[in-house]
């Protein structure tokens, strides 16, 4: 961690070539510049040069960083009520989610999950996003009702992903990314929730046939946090400029995912074939038992029904 307070590190675990590195990450570093009363000298370390994705939030919160990604799905139990966009069906709009889920974090705004899960553990978050929200991808065989995916071997990970697979009356397998590939090719799965983005970039569209278009089953959060001590070293001047450019890499991101989006989708061609399902209703009717278990998962019940009803009415 810097002593100079203009001199701030930055860790991630996305390459430099990688969009988000450029639309998220230099944008905002980018926009803090344009604000801030004094420029801020950023030490970038992307494409996980200091940890992995899992070590971004011990970096952090033990100080050998002032700001790197934290994904609370990577801390499991440490910030369960921050991964509510996970919920099957809540994310229809992944801007506008974004910005419910910046709410919620923002200490300047309801600032709920700070309070709850970031503030106690030293972190405080500067901007967030919700990703473009994932699809049922299979195989070989093209499901349309919900009554098809029973007993289906779907590729899953974390406690929500393993409710929602059960939901759908399939059976979750739990694996890394990094083996759903393999695992598609020679049958141990058969499908996987996934959102385009990490299809062709993992080649996952090469084993692939099938993709639904209207299901929006989850949304993976992505959180960006500074040590607290850090932060508190800032200027006022800084601290509000860090405030106004978390407002504006949200709809940069949106921008340039919708972008990649597009670029994905004419890579991968004819390949996939994409799809809505028929009766929308009935998954929906069925998934809605995950914010049940969820909420059911907390000993404070009534603090994660607060969160998923806040998050879900701007999402």
């Amino acid at each position: 961690m810097s002593t100079d307070s203009n001199s701030l590190s930055f860790a991630s675990g996305w390459s430099e070539n990688d969009w988000r590195s450029e639309a998220v990450e230099r944008h905002f570093m980018d926009r803090v510049n344009e604000h801030a009363d004094e420029e801020v000298e950023w030490e970038y370390h992307p494409d996980q040069q200091l940890g992995g994705f899992e070590e971004m939030h011990q970096l952090v919160q033990g100080g050998s960083v002032d700001m790197a990604i934290t994904l609370p799905p990577y801390l499991p139990g440490s910030y369960q009520l921050s991964e509510v966009g996970l919920i099957p069906g809540l994310v229809t709009d992944q801007k506008s989610a974004s910005e419910s889920f910046w709410r919620l974090l923002s200490p300047e705004q309801d600032g709920t999950l700070f309070e709850e899960e970031f503030e106690p553990n030293g972190l405080r978050p500067v901007m967030a996003s919700q990703v473009y929200p994932a699809e049922l991808c299979m195989g070989s065989e093209r499901i349309e009702t919900i009554d098809e995916v029973e007993g289906k071997l779907i590729r899953t990970s974390g406690s929500i992903g393993e409710w929602t697979v059960n939901a759908m009356g399939a059976s979750p397998v739990t694996m890394s990314g990094s083996e759903v590939y393999n695992a598609l090719d020679q049958g141990t799965i058969e499908g996987t929730i996934s959102p385009l983005t990490v299809l062709n970039s993992s080649s996952q569209h090469e084993v692939i046939n099938y993709m639904t278009e209207d299901l929006k089953i989850q949304s993976f959060p992505e959180v960006y946090s500074m040590n607290v001590d850090s932060w508190n070293n800032l200027s006022d001047g800084t601290q509000e400029a860090f405030i106004t450019a978390a407002d504006e890499v949200i709809t940069n991101r949106h921008d340039a995912m919708m972008d990649k989006v597009e670029s994905d989708r004419e890579a991968i061609g004819d390949s996939i074939e994409y799809y809505s399902v028929d009766d929308p209703n009935a998954w929906e009717n069925q998934l809605s038992s995950v914010q049940d278990r969820w909420i059911e998962s907390f000993d404070d019940q009534e603090l994660a029904e607060t969160v998923l009803e806040k998050f879900g009415s701007e999402a």
